[in-house]
């Protein structure tokens, strides 16, 4: 999977909490599924999220997981789940190179760190460098939120 995440030019994000949909959005086309455990599913629906991505996956499938964040509730449980299934994940405001090498090395999976903060941004360089990170995505409406801008001011 890694070949595939590295080179994929499209990414289908389906919500966590929406298991009837897992199957349709692997079936969809795109290069990658991402089945979002974090913005997508309420926090009331994160535990039933989290174990619906893992029977999916247990039954032989394959997707990216975005997990929460490393400063929530819901995160040590989600990296479990990624490291027990052996699935590429997508940490979700990535900004710690040490924790995001800490995740790379326990799950052994491909890692797709998620800047969305400014100080992911100034740590990209070191995130980019995590053994395992085959690429970097960017979070640009979280990222323009927390920077006071519009998401959509090209200029800013």
């Amino acid at each position: 999977m890694t070949l595939a995440i590295a080179d994929a030019r499209s990414f289908l994000f389906v919500p966590g909490n929406r298991p009837e949909r897992f199957d349709k959005a692997a079936a969809a086309g795109a290069d990658v599924v991402v089945i979002d455990l974090e913005d997508a599913v309420s926090p009331a629906d994160k535990e039933a999220a989290r174990e619906h991505a893992a029977a999916w996956l247990a039954a032989g499938n394959e997707a990216v997981v975005r997990i929460n964040a490393s400063d929530t509730d819901w995160h040590t449980d989600d990296v479990a789940m990624i490291i027990e299934r052996g699935a590429a994940v997508m940490p979700a405001k990535a900004s710690d190179p040490a924790r995001l090498a800490s995740i790379a090395t326990q799950s052994k999976a491909p890692v797709i760190p998620l800047i969305e903060t400014a100080r992911g941004v100034l740590a990209a360089q070191e995130i980019s460098a995590v053994d395992r990170v085959v690429r970097v995505a960017v979070g640009a409406i979280d990222l323009a939120a927390e920077l006071s801008v519009s998401p959509d001011d090209r200029a800013a």
